[in-house]
């Protein structure tokens, strides 16, 4: 039987976040549907082998790039649904039936809704706005669905994104395809936060979506990122 949707999760050192993610993506969908594809970047922690106690595919991509890992792993996909996730993101229960019916709707690519496992204010007014269709919210933690013949029109990620990928394609999607929103949340990290303050990510985030609106190169994007957020 060929899955229905093939799930592509990009990896490099996640050893804390990759069996939270796996265990839910199995418990949540019937194995027999989905197909679930780990892309390591060269992890130097325990995220392999985590993995493997999973019955999922493994591969390894010489580029630690999340868009060169992405387009690894939909080499490899069986199903004509591919859907992108962070290995600190968690989807909603539901997600493999809120995404075929997505499909089946005609939404050809699209996200949930996002929530943080953090109480903290600011992070629950994040979390709100992303119930709205802004390009500055649709970052890949909402994790991000596509039909496989739309991502193949656009040739996949542009891998000379280092940074921005998931807005890159989405812009090229957009020409095809209006995305689509899922009224469902998934649960992501707030890691970022912990290492840097609330402002300082906002900050970071606002000049690294300006230079991407001005076809910054995507390397400088990263590295005044990386600046900016002191890591």
């Amino acid at each position: 039987m060929e899955p229905k949707l093939t799930i592509i999760i990009p990896v490099l050192n996640e050893s804390k976040y990759i069996d939270n993610l796996l265990s839910r993506l199995l418990q949540s969908s019937d194995i027999r549907f989905i197909q679930i594809i780990v892309v390591d970047g060269g992890s130097q922690d325990d995220t392999v082998a985590l993995a493997k106690k999973y019955p999922i595919e493994i591969y390894t991509c010489s580029q630690q790039s999340r868009a060169s890992q992405m387009n690894y792993g939909a080499k490899y996909a069986k199903a004509n649904i591919l859907y992108f996730v962070h290995a600190d993101t968690l989807p909603p229960l539901s997600f493999y039936q809120d995404i075929l019916t997505a499909i089946e709707h005609g939404n050809n690519f699209g996200f949930f809704r996002q929530k943080f496992d953090s109480k903290k204010l600011a992070l629950l007014i994040n979390s709100f706005f992303t119930r709205f269709n802004f390009l500055l919210n649709r970052g890949g933690d909402q994790s991000m669905y596509i039909s496989k013949e739309l991502f193949e029109k656009l040739n996949g990620f542009d891998e000379k994104y280092v940074i921005m990928e998931e807005y890159n394609l989405m812009d090229r999607a957009e020409e095809f395809s209006s995305r689509f929103v899922i009224p469902k949340y998934t649960i992501v990290s707030d890691r970022k936060y912990d290492r840097c303050s609330w402002i300082k990510v906002q900050l970071a985030n606002f000049h690294a979506m300006k230079m991407y609106k001005q076809a910054c190169d995507p390397r400088l994007i990263k590295s005044e990122y990386i600046r900016r957020l002191g890591i």
